[in-house]
């Protein structure tokens, strides 16, 4: 394979729009990249794995597939700064064999120190050398508490902060890891909590507000929707049938009405039962356990107060 064809391969790979040019470059033998401390752990077993599309990315990225960024300089000045206190890792760039490309996002700049590879690095080309707080640079938006004006205005009741957490951690289960998971969905919550809140459009864009929730809802429930996740998705997953019964008579019967969804693997049900995120679903899973296949298990009406009264029951086949 010639050397066009491989950029050819390397940009579908990448997911880079076809206008835009890949451009190898020999690095230096240490070059640097930035992460979020919730990724600390990750790191120092797996090394650096290539991810997708994050909010963490620049929003205008031609980028579309899987890569890891990282600086070519070893001017503390120059290395990307997210405007949160990272963790800085140390690439012994000797150690592996990666091809590295000028970050196409940074294309137009005359000295681009900004580089991008696709393979995975191994963590033994991998040094941890300044631990960060994950927390805000911007001393405005350091605050231990959110601007009085805007928290008298936004839903902060724990109760519905953690149905919304939860509810969208089931719903993208199955389709992103656990830290993204749980990143994307405390950003999502940020937005959620504005709209309730029917903020003008200007507060929704406002840069200031929508960090210092950010950072506020990081700091008050990630440890607590982490550990949810874990009790929710512990484990691989089994390749059981459960299903969901809506019905509008307690007991069924033939006058009720309703549907019947199954699912095989409790993962891919608890992905399809998001709209119900106060059911204790542990508890649940372990009492369908304990009972003989096909029974009947009534959950408590989670939609108790709708004008269409419905309950819901589980079944383990």
């Amino acid at each position: 394979m010639n050397l066009r064809e491989d950029l050819i391969r390397i940009k579908q790979v990448m997911g880079l729009k076809e206008s835009i040019e890949l451009i190898p470059v020999i690095t230096n033998r240490f070059v640097y990249h930035t992460s979020n401390p919730i990724f600390r752990d990750q790191i120092e077993d797996m090394g650096l794995i290539t991810k997708g599309r994050s909010e963490s990315w620049l929003s205008d990225t031609p980028i579309e597939g899987k890569a890891i960024f990282a600086t070519n300089s070893d001017d503390e000045t120059v290395w990307f700064d997210s405007t949160y206190d990272d963790d800085i890792y140390e690439i012994d760039t000797s150690k592996i064999d990666n091809i590295w490309y000028n970050d196409p996002n940074f294309r137009l700049y005359e000295d681009n120190k900004y580089i991008i590879t696709f393979d995975d690095i191994p963590k033994e080309a991998v040094k941890l050398i300044y631990k960060g707080t994950g927390k805000s640079k911007d001393e405005a938006a350091l605050n231990e508490s959110l601007n009085p004006t805007l928290r008298r205005r936004l839903n902060f009741d724990k109760e519905n902060i953690l149905n919304n957490l939860k509810g969208d951690i089931m719903r993208k289960n199955l389709v992103l890891d656990k830290e993204e998971n749980i990143s994307q969905s405390i950003f999502g919550l940020v937005y959620e909590l504005f709209r309730e809140a029917r903020l003008e459009e200007s507060e929704f864009k406002n840069a200031e507000n929508v960090n210092l929730l950010r950072q506020y809802l990081k700091d008050e429930y990630y440890e607590t929707i982490s550990q949810i996740y874990d009790k929710l998705f512990n484990g691989t997953d089994d390749q059981k049938i459960y299903c969901l019964i809506k019905h509008s008579e307690r007991y069924g019967g033939p006058k009720s009405r309703g549907f019947v969804e199954c699912q095989q693997g409790w993962h891919y049900f608890l992905s399809k039962c998001f709209m119900l995120p106060s059911v204790d679903w542990p508890k649940i899973k372990e009492k369908l356990n304990n009972n003989p296949p096909n029974t009947l298990l009534l959950l408590a009406s989670p939609l108790q107060g709708h004008p269409y009264h419905y309950y819901f029951s589980i079944v383990k086949r």
